[in-house]
């Protein structure tokens, strides 16, 4: 590569030819300018110039480059330039030049030193290129005030509606958030827009979030709720997190999508439901309770009783009429059997003293005995949950999947398995069953919704999906933050 001497040395054997240098002016579709550096008149000028600007070469021989400018410039400030520019190097500007007409014109000039005596100028008449570029400006600028009449429209509906509306770009960053997103999150407009989505969610998913937002950008589906699998919390300016349902839909515009949340704080709807349960959980307490302490205390009466009214008849030689007594007296342990499944099916006392695997031994053992299938526990040595009313939601749920199963799936054998999966406790439910014959995620039925329910109160992940090698899987995983002793409220 020569060094800028030799291209200074070319440049000015170049311009010693002047056969090489009309060419050149004149080849050139745009007006072209020779001035000298030293006092910036003209020295040759090519035909367009001539044509463009209604001069003679005569008289442009007789003129310097401020004379074409509108605004003329300080010649101490061209003088810097020049004098800074070194040769070869081309600069560029725009300005406005005037014809011998006074008739004036946007133009764009690109000059260069050709050596330290002469200095060559293209200049191109930009009267068409400013027009087109007014002309976008006025179509951007109306299509601009009809986009903030519709985004106005927009937002009239937008804020009318009880749920947080919340607009992201590629980056993830807020671009909307209406009314019902300010009284939920506790932001106004201006403290949110352009920042990460992040702020509005609990630390330890921000990763997950994003992860998640770029799939479903990403993937062929427009629209889908959130929380299928587990419950979603959103996080207050105050820093408090809520419980929450939400649905995401995306819009392509240009191949970029804009991804919107629509979000319904259901801390009330929680509240309620916990309530209920509770309730519920307590009847089902009371009953259970009843059943083993009232009925089966009574039930137990009247085995003894029985019991002794057949010896007595044995010794009275009535031996017919003692071994009727004998068969209602096995009719009476059968009761007490039921009475004893059945509480237990209703409240497992054993919990607070067996602990869950336990108390899942037992439930097997029911399986077994009333369907006459095989059904086996498993247990990680290091799954281990301290909360009674966590074992107590886990042994529900586990409960309604082998009614499920035993309904609908028709198996020959269950395995319950109780594990250590990373940073959380899971329980898996498998059976060799015909499988789901449904779309659970689209028609869920009333147990699988119980299920859910159930998991989500200890913020567990619960998924049901087609087993490996056929039959069904329920896995319900918790975090190990669930896992401490707690006030139990159910």
């Amino acid at each position: 590569m020569a060094d800028r001497s030799d291209k200074t040395s070319i440049i000015h054997n170049f311009w010693r030819s002047t056969e090489n240098i009309g060419q050149l002016l004149d080849s050139s579709p745009d007006s072209m300018f020779v001035s000298r550096v030293d006092n910036f008149r003209f020295v040759d000028v090519n035909a367009r110039a001539i044509k463009e600007y209604g001069y003679s070469r005569e008289d442009f021989m007789k003129m310097h480059i401020f004379d074409l400018e509108i605004k003329k410039p300080l010649e101490t400030e061209v003088r810097k330039l020049y004098d800074n520019t070194p040769v070869g190097e081309v600069i560029e500007v725009k300005g406005i030049n005037k014809r011998k007409d006074g008739s004036t014109f946007p133009v764009q000039v690109r000059f260069c030193k050709l050596d330290e005596k002469y200095a060559l100028a293209n200049v191109r008449d930009i009267t068409l290129q400013k027009k087109e570029d007014l002309e976008l400006e006025r179509r951007v600028a109306e299509r601009t005030r009809e986009v903030r009449e519709i985004g106005l429209r927009l937002a009239g509906i937008l804020d009318v509606a009880e749920e947080a509306i919340v607009s992201v770009d590629k980056d993830q960053n807020i671009i909307l958030f209406n009314r019902g997103a300010q009284r939920i999150f506790g932001y106004e407009e201006t403290e949110v827009l352009g920042q990460s989505i992040a702020i509005l969610l609990p630390e330890a998913v921000h990763s997950a979030h994003r992860l998640h937002i770029e799939n479903f950008s990403n993937g062929p589906v427009g629209s889908r709720p959130m929380q299928e699998r587990r419950e979603i919390f959103g996080q207050r300016k105050n820093g408090e997190h809520f419980p929450a349902e939400a649905s995401i839909s995306k819009v392509d515009v240009e191949n970029v999508y804009f991804v919107t949340a629509f979000l319904r704080d259901v801390t009330e709807q929680r509240r309620l439901e916990k309530e209920v349960l509770e309730i519920s959980e307590r009847e089902r307490r009371l009953v259970g309770q009843d059943l083993h302490d009232d009925l089966g205390q009574h039930l137990t009466g009247i085995g003894f009783m029985g019991e002794e009214l057949e010896q007595r008849m044995r010794e009275m030689g009535l031996a017919e009429e003692a071994d009727r007594v004998e068969k209602l007296v096995k009719l009476v342990e059968e009761a007490k059997t039921k009475t004893r499944n059945l509480s237990r099916g209703l409240y497992p006392i054993e919990l607070a003293t067996d602990g869950l695997p336990m108390v899942l031994r037992d439930l097997a053992l029911q399986t077994e005995t009333i369907y006459g299938i095989t059904c086996v526990v498993s247990l990680d040595p290091c799954f281990s949950i301290e909360s009674i009313s966590t074992q107590e939601t886990l042994y529900h749920i586990a409960q309604e999947a082998i009614t499920n199963a035993m309904r609908h799936a028709q198996p020959s054998r269950i395995d319950i398995l109780l594990k250590k999966e990373g940073s959380g406790l899971t329980m898996v439910i498998k059976d060799d069953g015909c499988g789901l014959t449904v779309d659970i995620e689209k028609t869920p039925g009333m147990g699988l919704r119980i299920m859910q329910y159930r998991a989500r109160l200890i913020h567990a992940e619960l998924e049901v999906e087609k087993g490996p090698v056929g039959g069904t899987l329920v896995k319900c995983t918790i975090p190990i933050r669930v896992n401490v002793r707690e006030k139990d409220s159910l």
